[in-house]
C-alpha cells in the first residue's frame, strides 16, 4: 500500500500502534492499538508499548469458526518482520531501512541465505516467508501484551511513522489462509472490513462488528 487509492482503503480495515488526530492542527498522534502513548528511554533508542486488552481482529474463514481472536504483541513481531523480509520486496521498507536494531543485518542474511539456498539447489520456492522465525534483536516481545523496539540511533520521527499504514498489524492466519491472494482479502482490527474488492472497479465494506 503506498498510493493514495490503497491508503484509503487500507485505513478503513488496518490499524497500527498510533494514529494520527483526525481533527487536530497542527498534526498530533493518538494511540490506535496502542493503550498509551510508549515509554520512551532517556538515550531515545527504546520505544515500550502496552497493547490495549480489548482488540480483535475482524471475523475471517482465515480463523477457527470464523471468529477473530484476540490481538497480541507477536502479531505486531509478524507484521514488522514480514514486512522487512526480502521476499516481500515492500516499497515502503524505507520506513524502517537503517531505523531498528539488527533489522537490517536479518534482512541482508536472509537475502544471502535465500541466494544460497537456491543456487544449491533447494527449493525454497514454496516458502515465501523463509527465514521469518529468525530474530530481530530490536523488535522484543516482553510478553502478549507489550512490544519493545530499539532503534539504532535517535530518530524523531520514529513514532509518526508508525501511524502509517505501513505499520499496521495483520494476522498470520490470513496470510497463510490467502496466499497470493492475502492482498485482496484484508483482515485487521478497523471499522470496517472487506467483502468484494475488484482493484480496479469498487471496494465493497461491511462493518466490522468487532470493532
Amino acid at each position: 500500500v503506498d498510493d493514495e487509492g490503497s491508503g484509503a482503503i487500507a485505513s478503513q480495515v488496518y490499524e497500527g500502534l498510533l494514529a494520527y488526530h483526525p481533527f487536530a492542527r497542527p498534526y498530533q498522534l493518538i494511540p490506535a492499538l496502542a493503550a498509551d502513548m510508549p515509554e520512551i528511554s532517556e538515550d531515545k533508542l527504546t520505544y515500550t508499548f502496552t497493547l490495549r486488552d480489548d482488540i480483535t481482529f475482524s471475523d475471517d474463514p482465515c480463523f477457527p469458526d470464523g471468529e477473530g481472536r484476540a490481538v497480541t504483541a507477536d502479531d505486531f513481531l509478524y507484521a514488522f518482520k514480514r514486512f522487512s523480509h526480502p521476499n516481500t520486496r515492500a516499497r515502503g521498507w524505507w520506513l524502517f531501512d537503517g531505523k531498528i536494531e539488527g533489522l537490517n543485518a536479518w534482512r541482508a542474511g536472509l537475502a544471502e541465505d535465500i541466494d544460497a539456498a537456491r543456487a544449491g539447489g533447494e527449493d525454497i520456492a514454496t516458502d515465501a516467508l523463509w527465514g521469518l522465525e529468525r530474530d530481530v534483536s530490536g523488535l522484543e516481545v516482553i510478553d502478549e501484551r507489550t512490544f519493545r523496539f530499539h532503534l539504532t540511533e535517535p530518530y524523531p520521527q520514529f513514532l509518526w511513522t508508525l501511524a502509517m499504514n505501513y505499520a499496521s498489524v495483520y494476522p498470520h492466519e490470513a496470510v497463510a489462509y490467502y496466499g497470493d491472494e492475502f492482498r485482496n482479502n484484508p483482515v485487521g482490527t478497523g471499522p470496517f472490513k472487506v467483502t468484494e474488492f475488484n482493484p480496479v472497479y469498487r471496494v465493497v465494506y461491511e462493518r466490522n462488528e468487532n470493532f
